[in-house]
């Protein structure tokens, strides 16, 4: 009977067409599968023509290669999967989520409860995450909350699940002791909206405050000002709010980024290094264009989302060191987008005209600086196994950028003083500004 089922189901499969299809998940069953339907273009996972091993496109190759180093993935999720579809020329600059007029209607009349008087600026506030390491700590919420409320222009709306309602109630036993003039602007609609009404509030905020959440997406699809907090697990360069100008607080203890599964005991120190006074500032900035506080940027980075011909990209307000080898690896996916065929881009042209100069206090020389990037680039060619874990497809290898640079130059001779390992390391940070 199962046998029976299975055979009517995939009978059904085959007499399906459609334009495009898509296998994202990596196992033989899946592929196998994928082959019933008809289609006119294919993504994804697919069995060799041998049909003993899966094939894959060189984008989902180099996407595969970024979830196994998140820490240098400089790709955010929408456009990767957008490019895995290879619509490389009409990438989004947005989100979309349409809501009906009627609730639109509904909602305006719902937030009058909190948009009274002087009222002119409403902020929506997410406490939870999916995960308690990715959960600012719930006292500097308060905190946050209380000093925002300082300005009587401004009310809060407490957004989530129910699941939810524990800490949002938790909250406002918090604020018990505070004035009724600022009791009375905060509403709370935890647990009490469907994904659409949800969408609807945030859309008349003209703010967000948030952890990395399903929330915050819905905000930025609906055109909603954001400013996230990212702790512990979660990466903006690869889950961040999609859309201009939003801004995101990454915190960077020694441990970032964990996982929420990791064995390694948490004392969340990263909830701690993001302050109430830097989020009050950072909303500020975003509400009234105030200036960033200077702040310790080994601590915590401070980005603003912006976008480049391959998608979006989150570039540090707080002039932070500049994270090369990310940079470079967000290179490499430019050149895989731009031809499917083994290539290196013109590195002459990225290295014309950088000053002769010092790092760290060594000196270095911009002719050496290119030697040795043309030899690793040519090593990637003749020895791909010594430079890479594997070949993206058959036409096109790459090193990674998450290779230590310094011991791949000695492996190759290039490297024998820190004047040698110095000029390289100058190089990527000059190439990486001229992406």
């Amino acid at each position: 009977q199962l046998y029976r089922v299975l055979h009517e189901q995939c009978n059904e499969l085959s007499d399906m067409a459609y334009d495009a299809l898509y296998n994202l998940n990596y196992s033989f069953l899946s592929a196998a599968i994928a082959e019933l339907p008809k289609s006119h273009a294919f993504y994804g996972y697919a069995l060799s023509g041998d049909r003993k091993k899966l094939m894959r496109s060189t984008w989902f190759a180099f996407f595969n290669a970024m979830v196994q180093h998140r820490s240098l993935a400089p790709y955010n999720l929408v456009d990767v999967f957008h490019n895995l579809a290879q619509q490389h020329s009409c990438l989004p600059e947005k989100l979309s989520y349409t809501i009906p007029p009627a609730l639109r209607a509904c909602v305006a009349d719902m937030l009058k409860r909190v948009r009274t008087g002087d009222l002119k600026k409403i902020i929506a506030v997410q406490l939870s995450t999916r995960h308690v390491r990715r959960q600012w700590q719930l006292s500097s919420f308060v905190t946050t909350a209380h000093r925002l409320l300082d300005n009587p222009e401004i009310a809060l709306v407490l957004t989530g699940a129910v699941a939810d309602k524990t800490l949002g109630n938790t909250f406002l036993r918090m604020t018990e002791g505070w004035v009724s003039q600022k009791k009375e602007r905060i509403l709370n609609l935890i647990g009490t909206t469907t994904l659409t009404e949800l969408a609807a509030v945030l859309e008349q905020c003209d703010l967000m405050l948030t952890g990395d959440t399903g929330s915050m997406h819905v905000a930025a699809a609906v055109d909603t000002p954001i400013v996230a907090l990212f702790l512990g697990p979660a990466n903006p360069h690869w889950t961040g709010p999609y859309g201009k100008n939003h801004i995101v607080l990454q915190a960077l203890p020694p441990c970032t980024l964990c996982t929420e599964d990791s064995s390694q005991r948490c004392d969340f120190s990263c909830s701690r290094l993001i302050t109430p006074d830097l989020v009050v500032a950072s909303i500020e900035q975003a509400l009234y264009r105030q200036p960033f506080p200077e702040i310790d940027t080994s601590k915590v980075r401070v980005l603003r989302s912006t976008f480049d011909a391959y998608g979006i990209r989150y570039e540090d307000e707080g002039n932070a060191a500049l994270d090369a080898r990310s940079a470079w690896y967000r290179m490499m996916g430019a050149a895989l987008l731009n031809s499917r065929e083994q290539q290196s881009p013109s590195l002459s042209s990225k290295f014309q005209g950088i000053p002769e100069g010092t790092f760290a206090g060594i000196e270095y020389r911009p002719e050496v600086l290119l030697q040795q990037i043309k030899v690793l680039f040519h090593a990637s060619r003749q020895h791909p196994s010594a430079v890479l874990p594997y070949r993206f497809d058959e036409k096109f290898c790459w090193w990674h950028p998450w290779i230590d640079f310094y011991e791949l130059l000695q492996h190759y001779g290039m490297c024998t003083d820190q004047s040698a390992h110095a000029a390289f390391t100058v190089g990527l940070c000059a190439a990486a500004q001229a992406l």
